[in-house]
């Protein structure tokens, strides 16, 4: 059955007469729309009038499960009048902006019930960005004080190598946490233009190469 609402006057000494020309001291409605209605009696005559709008459960559709780069953004709108909302990070706004991969849901209520629904972005393999600083101050500031390259992806192959500007190797890691700390075997190395190279890789992929100049500042 679909919406409905009683209109009733109440109990009057009054002929009611509803916007439709029908007679009695109840309507019932169930159309949307603007209702009037007339009282007249010996003493005189009296109306009024109601816009009805009907209100449903809130309906929510946030997209199809798909999948997204880690910096990735999107702008999931869940927008429903009259109604209130609550995200999973118990956001209360009616659009919500989240980043990369997870699961993310919201729920809404209004007056006629409570509604959800929930998005899953996987983690979309994408080109990753490997960038390096041109220039570091390792003097223990806690500032700068190591070089390697900067990315947000995980290596599945890592070889960092520094050269001093003879040619002659003075640094070389294969793992990604341990980097130049502007030494070599143990004592700190002069200011100056120095070497590195990097091959690396990301889950399968095939290794790639960089190469750069980089200077040291004491």
């Amino acid at each position: 059955m679909g919406n409905t609402l009683l209109l009733d006057v109440g109990d009057i000494n009054a002929d009611v007469y509803w916007q439709d020309g029908s007679q009695g001291l109840s309507y019932l409605v169930d159309i949307q729309g603007t209702y009037s209605v007339t009282a007249r009696n010996a003493c005189g005559i009296k109306g009024d009038t109601i816009l009805v709008s009907f209100m449903d459960i809130p309906e929510v559709n946030l997209g199809k499960d798909s999948s997204i780069c880690k910096k990735d953004s999107i702008l999931l709108d869940a927008s429903y009048p009259e109604t209130e909302f609550l995200w999973y990070n118990m956001s209360t706004d009616s659009v919500l902006l989240v980043v990369g991969p997870g699961n993310y849901w919201v729920s809404l209520k209004n007056r006629c019930g409570m509604n959800y629904d929930t998005i899953t972005f996987g983690d979309a393999f994408c080109e990753c960005e490997v960038k390096f600083p041109n220039a570091f101050t390792p003097n223990g500031d806690g500032l700068n004080d190591v070089f390697g390259p900067e990315t947000d992806c995980g290596y599945q192959h890592f070889l960092l190598r520094v050269y001093n500007s003879w040619g002659e190797m003075i640094f070389e890691s294969r793992d990604s946490q341990f980097l130049w700390d502007g030494k070599y075997k143990g004592d700190n190395c002069t200011k100056g233009i120095y070497i590195y190279t990097l091959e690396y890789g990301f889950n399968e992929e095939i290794a790639k190469q960089q190469k750069g100049n980089l200077m040291l500042i004491r």
